[in-house]
């Protein structure tokens, strides 16, 4: 898969650090005792194209009759995976997300009324081809599905942005860490410590309910943007 990066950048900022770095960014410097350290947090953001999709949606129909109600839902819920697999998502990339029976109920004059047996059936697709995402709903609605949950998105590939994020946490960190320590009077020494966490923030969007898109219009427009790979990092430096 080609992988490129669209955008990077340093969550908190140098200037920032030298206004108030102790009491924002977590930093301690320890001058007394036989212990001389100073720690500091840096963090690192890498924006990386997304080019997988996961689709959730579901079959919902409605019968007095439960039976009927779970009949009429199997049926329209093999032509949504039928419609789906017609658009190049193979079996292996979707796959059932919940079946719910319930029987809707009110309360009328101080009784409990049965009403209709309602039954859910949902799907979660994941589509590897951003182009075919918008074919693919439309296709599930046209068939059948009559309930969108969400579209989510991702990278598939995130392993060249989370070495770059490091490279940038552990950058701003001793760009901190060397300010502190000059404005102590003091000199920057080996590291320490290091603690890292990782974070990986797809972009998504929901929807509750949709219709089938026009065909005349084309399919349902969709954007896919960018995911979002963060690395931070606590770096214990000594004091010299």
């Amino acid at each position: 898969m080609k992988y490129r990066i669209l955008n990077r950048r340093v969550c908190i900022s140098a200037a920032a650090l030298s206004a108030a770095l102790c009491f924002l960014c977590g930093c301690s410097v320890q001058l007394g005792g036989k212990s001389r350290t100073v720690t500091v947090n840096g963090s690192g953001v890498v924006s990386v194209e997304s080019d997988i999709a996961r689709i959730r949606l579901a079959v919902v129909t409605a019968d007095t009759d439960v039976r009927a109600a779970s009949a009429a839902n199997a049926a329209r819920m093999s032509r949504v995976q039928e419609a789906v697999s017609a658009q190049g998502v193979p079996a292996e990339q979707y796959s059932t997300d919940g079946y719910n029976i319930y029987q809707e109920s009110s309360y009328i004059n101080g009784r409990t009324v049965r009403g209709e047996y309602r039954v859910t059936n949902g799907i979660t697709i994941l589509v590897s081809d951003i182009d075919t995402v918008g074919s693919v709903i439309d296709a599930a609605i046209a068939a059948g599905a009559n309930e969108l949950s969400s579209v989510s998105f991702a990278a598939s590939s995130t392993e060249d942005a989370v070495r770059e994020a490091r490279v940038l946490a552990v950058n701003q960190a001793a760009e901190a860490a060397a300010l502190l320590a000059g404005t102590a009077g003091a000199e920057l020494g080996k590291v320490i410590e290091i603690v890292e966490n990782s974070f990986v923030s797809p972009r998504s969007n929901g929807t509750k309910l949709m219709a089938a898109a026009d065909s005349a219009g084309g399919p349902t427009p969709v954007t896919a943007g960018q995911t979002d790979v963060q690395v931070q990092v606590t770096v214990t430096y000594a004091l010299k």
